[in-house]
């Protein structure tokens, strides 16, 4: 029996692995793995894991959207909206149609970020890119002739995606 149980690890591994790659799924997340296994290869790991489930979220988004209302349709009923008035005086006044309807427009589901960059660092990054541009017209501005200033300032053209 003792040899047994090696080639049993080994095949359960390749079929699991055959179906992470079906569905384009980390073989790491079917296989229940840490994330490192030698120095410096889980960050890469992290990444690709972080971006099968971005994916998979902006798959599921217009499920969750529809789901959401029926929830909040029958987590905020008539019964809870009493309970709401008894509690607090502010929400007498209204009727319930009124601050379920306020309450709807104002929720607001996010995810939260996995591996991409928060905004802080997406400025930091803008600021950097800005910074160099402007290196670069700094040394090039005296160089060229006073016709061809406006398209060095203009910049390389765009290719329209429309």
């Amino acid at each position: 029996m003792q040899n047994v149980d090696g080639a049993l690890k080994n095949a359960r591994s390749d079929i699991l692995e055959n179906i992470a790659s079906a569905d384009d799924m980390p073989a790491k997340i079917m296989k229940a793995e840490t994330f490192a296994e030698g120095f410096g290869e889980g960050t890469e790991d992290a990444k690709y894991i972080g971006r099968y489930v971005d994916r998979i979220r902006s798959w599921m988004e217009p499920l969750y959207d529809y789901h959401t209302k029926i929830v909040q349709y029958r987590a905020w009923n008539a019964e809870f909206y009493a309970t709401i008035q008894n509690d607090f005086p502010d929400y007498r006044s209204k009727t319930h149609a009124q601050a379920f309807f306020e309450w709807q427009n104002s929720f607001v589901a996010t995810w939260p970020n996995l591996l991409t960059e928060s905004d802080s660092d997406k400025a930091k990054a803008d600021d950097v890119k800005l910074k160099a541009l402007m290196a670069a017209l700094q040394v090039l501005m005296p160089e060229v002739d006073p016709e061809n200033r406006a398209i060095v300032i203009k910049g390389p053209p765009t290719i329209s995606t429309r």
